[in-house]
């Protein structure tokens, strides 16, 4: 819609015009602006071109006639205020109301005097805020807490330990223990035979590692290196030996070792030198330690029992285990038959061609076992000698499971003769003859003797008669 006073363009809903403030009623209004000037009237054309339209002169405009305010015209009705799009005010007013007693009601201004700038700045939670704080006090005492931890745990480890360790020697036969032949660590219901145990002296590495609070890499390079320079002597039942290593071990029998430090200045020195690298000394007085063999065997958790004496090499003997065959060459070889016999509680099995015996202890279990031999098994003949006899490790593999091997071998002597062949060829073919010879009585001939000199003379012939 256009003014009709002064032809600017407002909107179609406006009041008044935008420019000069006439009313905007569509009605045709007549400017008194002096009585010799004639009323214009305009009409607005959509087809008419709007730069084309000028308006007319004002009174106001002219210099001759001073300008005089049209006391009809009253200010066009304000619209009510609307936030901006970037919405920013109207969270403004949602979050903080204004202060009645300030003076401003609901539709303040956006730019609202100085002296309330820091009054309408937006604030944040209370709640949130002691949140926040509490949250960075809370990563503070942490952070502050971890590093206090890691200094305390640097020096723990790096000086007060070890200067302890120094401060405290330690003795070293504390660290030497007694192991044995056949026993697992951790396994339950194991056992020996009393008098036939054996076993050895070695460090506990795991031990050391545990009390001198190093890895235990470093603990077994330590008591190695120290276990070369220290003397170490063995004493059982009140004799001396010099081996770290016994069998035939009873449950009463009493091993003490002893350890001597060196007395010399190369060797004190390299001692020395051993304890200042790893951080620990060690009592380098005269030091020993006792053990009982059936004290240590019961906190290991094993069973001693007496042991089982087993022939079992007569055992085949006499049972006629020994079996024979003949071969396709006509030889003869010797093997032992598949057996099951069960001698002092023990169960021995062995399969048919093999030469191995499977032990089986009175709880069913597979406890071990152990090979024979046997010489001259083949290619036999009547009357040859078979020897059968344990396998040189039998005695000692046996012994630790309870188990004593009687016997040294037992013979067996081959019955069945060996089969002579001959060898197969063609026979000859026979040609009969065409005339059978007739038979004839045997003729004895009498010896004849050679004639003598009278007989081969020719006779005189007799004299004719006249």
């Amino acid at each position: 819609m256009f003014c009709e006073k002064c032809g600017h363009s407002n909107k179609n809903s406006a009041r008044f015009c935008e420019r000069c403030g006439a009313p905007m009623s569509g009605d045709v209004t007549q400017l008194a602006s002096s009585p010799d000037e004639t009323p214009v009237t305009r009409v607005w054309n959509p087809d008419a071109q709007q730069d084309a339209w000028q308006p007319p002169e004002r009174s106001w405009q002219s210099p001759e006639q001073p300008w005089q305010p049209d006391e009809t015209w009253q200010p066009p009705e304000a619209e009510p205020w609307q936030p901006g799009d970037d919405g920013y005010e109207q969270l403004r007013r949602q979050d903080y109301a204004p202060d009645p007693n300030s003076g401003y009601d609901q539709g303040y201004p956006p730019e609202y005097p100085p002296e309330y700038e820091e009054r309408y700045q937006p604030q944040p939670d209370a709640s949130q805020n002691g949140k926040g704080k509490k949250t960075k006090w809370i990563i503070l005492f942490s952070v502050i807490g971890a590093s206090v931890l890691a200094v305390v745990l640097v020096v723990l480890f790096a000086v007060i330990l070890p200067a302890a360790n120094r401060s405290n020697p330690v003795d070293i036969a504390r660290y030497y223990t007694l192991k044995f032949a056949g026993v697992d660590e951790g396994v339950r219901e194991q056992s020996l035979s009393d008098g036939k145990i054996s076993g050895w002296f070695d460090w506990d590495y795991q031990q050391f590692a545990l009390d001198s609070q190093m890895p235990k890499s470093k603990a077994k390079e330590l008591l190695d290196d120290i276990g070369l320079l220290v003397e170490k002597q063995y004493i059982l039942n009140g004799e001396v030996t010099y081996f770290s290593s016994f069998s035939n071990l009873k449950t009463t029998d009493t091993i003490k070792v002893s350890f001597i430090w060196p007395s010399g200045v190369v060797e004190k020195n390299l001692a020395e030198k051993y304890e200042k690298t790893y951080g620990v000394r060690f009592l380098h007085d005269y030091s020993a330690r006792e053990y009982n063999v059936g004290d240590m065997l019961r906190q290991k958790n094993v069973t001693v029992k007496q042991p089982a004496e087993v022939g079992l090499l007569q055992y085949i003997a006499d049972n006629g285990l020994f079996a024979e065959e003949v071969k396709s060459d006509g030889r003869v070889s010797v093997s032992i038959a598949p057996f099951e016999a069960k001698i002092n509680g023990y169960t021995f099995v062995m399969s048919k061609g093999s030469l191995s015996v499977l032990v089986i202890d009175e709880r069913n279990f597979n406890i071990g076992k152990f090979d024979l031999e046997m010489s001259n098994s083949v290619n036999l003949r009547s009357g040859d000698v078979v020897t059968l006899k344990y396998d040189s490790s039998a005695r000692r593999s046996m012994l630790d499971k309870g188990v004593v091997l009687q016997g040294d071998s037992v013979t067996y002597t081959v019955k069945t003769p060996a089969v002579t062949t001959v060898p197969t060829t063609v026979p000859p073919t026979t040609v009969p003859a065409t005339t059978a010879p007739p038979a004839t009585a045997p003729v004895t001939e009498a010896p004849t003797e050679a004639p003598t000199e009278a007989a081969t003379e020719l006779p005189t012939p007799a004299p004719k008669a006249d």
